[in-house]
């Protein structure tokens, strides 16, 4: 195959790959689930939820923290600060692993119809 009989499936991998970089970032942004409640994960929230983390024995209790409806939500102690972090972490995690694999898949597409068969359902 000559260079430019590849070009438009390299055009068309690096599009799909990017899509799937930008669907990453709006399923780590719809948020995780923690106590029955979602929070956000959005690159500010995990900042903040990594300060929390850290500083968890320092803090006062109860810690009331916003759900992504901005809904108060009480956490009573330690303990239920680094479940929340560690349920935040989980999250991020296996979003960014599912975006690998699919990125896998198209890079090692060799066709047109092998890039169209891979579908972002996530």
């Amino acid at each position: 195959m000559e260079l430019d009989e590849r070009a438009p499936l390299v055009a068309q991998r690096s599009n799909r790959i990017d899509a799937v970089d930008r669907k990453t970032a709006r399923v780590v942004d719809r948020g995780f689930a923690y106590g029955g409640h979602t929070f956000s994960a959005s690159l500010a929230a995990q900042v903040k939820w990594a300060g929390a983390y850290v500083a968890r024995e320092a803090l006062t209790y109860p810690l009331q923290l916003p759900d992504i409806d901005n809904a108060l939500v009480e956490l009573p102690d330690a303990a239920a600060v680094a479940g929340a972090y560690g349920a935040l972490v989980q999250h991020v995690q296996a979003v960014l692993a599912s975006g690998a694999v699919l990125k896998q898949r198209l890079k090692d597409a060799a066709s047109e119809g092998e890039l169209n068969a891979i579908v972002d359902d996530r």
